[in-house]
C-alpha cells in the first residue's frame, strides 16, 4: 500500500494547472490504470488512459507525455480559429506488452480539432526493467549496426502484397531503414512489433499497420 500511495504522489507531482487543477480530473480505473476524463464550454473532451507501474522512472515518463497531448489539445482548442459548433475530442488509450526484462506500451492518440477526421499517431515507450532504463531506437542499432535493414526488409515482405496497400512506392518510402521510420517498437512474447501510423505507409483511409519481426530474424 505504501508503494502504490507513493507512485500516485510521484505522478500527481508533474501536474500542472489548466482550467482548475489536472487532479480534479483523474480517477482510479484500477489498481493498474488511471483515467483523465475533462469536458469543458469550448464542446471539448478529453478521455486518456495511461498506466501506473512499479517503476517510477517509467510513471515519470508516460505521465509527462500524456500531460503533453493534454496540454497541447487544450491549448488548439483555444485558438480564434476554432469553431464553436465543433466538438473536439482528444482520446488516448494503450496496449500492454512483456518479454523478459522489458515492460512496453503502445499509445494510440486520436485528436479532432476541426476538418475532415481525426488526426492519430502512435507512441511507444520500452523499459528495461532489470537496467532501469528506457530502450529506444538507438539502443537497438547498438547492439545490431544492421536492424534498421532487417526491419526494413521484414516490414516491405509482410506489407507489399497487402490489400490496403494502394501506393507501393508510399510504402516503400515509409519503410526505408532509417531511425524516423522504425521509432516506435515494442518487445512481444513472440518477436518485435513495428507501428506504423496513417500515411507513413497507406492513405489515411487505409489505416495503421503492424508487423511483426522475430527475434530469430534480428540476429
Amino acid at each position: 500500500m505504501f508503494l502504490f500511495l507513493l507512485i500516485l504522489l510521484n505522478i500527481f507531482s508533474y501536474v500542472h494547472n489548466y482550467e482548475g487543477n489536472l487532479l480534479n480530473y483523474i480517477s482510479i480505473v484500477d489498481e493498474n490504470v488511471r483515467k483523465v476524463e475533462m469536458m469543458n464550454e469550448h464542446k471539448s473532451k478529453v478521455l486518456v488512459f495511461f498506466p501506473v507501474t512499479d517503476y517510477d522512472d517509467l510513471n515519470d515518463i508516460i505521465f509527462k507525455k500524456m500531460e503533453s497531448y493534454v496540454s497541447n489539445f487544450r491549448k488548439s482548442i483555444m485558438s480564434p480559429s476554432i469553431q464553436p459548433d465543433f466538438y473536439y475530442t482528444l482520446n488516448i488509450d494503450y496496449q500492454e506488452y512483456n518479454y523478459l526484462n522489458y515492460l512496453s506500451y503502445v499509445f494510440y492518440i486520436e485528436t479532432y480539432v476541426g476538418g475532415a477526421h481525426p488526426n492519430h499517431e502512435i507512441w511507444t515507450v520500452n523499459y528495461d526493467k532489470k537496467g532501469n532504463k528506457v530502450i529506444g531506437i538507438y539502443d537497438l542499432i547498438e547492439k545490431n549496426s544492421n536492424i534498421l535493414n532487417v526491419f526494413s526488409s521484414v516490414s516491405r515482405r509482410s506489407l507489399l502484397y497487402n490489400e490496403k496497400i494502394v501506393d507501393s512506392s508510399m510504402m516503400m518510402e515509409g519503410t526505408r531503414p532509417s531511425v524516423d521510420n522504425f521509432s516506435n517498437f515494442v518487445f512481444s512474447q513472440d518477436g518485435i512489433h513495428l507501428f506504423f501510423p496513417q500515411y507513413q505507409v497507406a492513405p489515411y483511409s487505409s489505416g495503421t499497420f503492424v508487423v511483426k519481426v522475430g527475434y530469430d530474424e534480428l540476429f
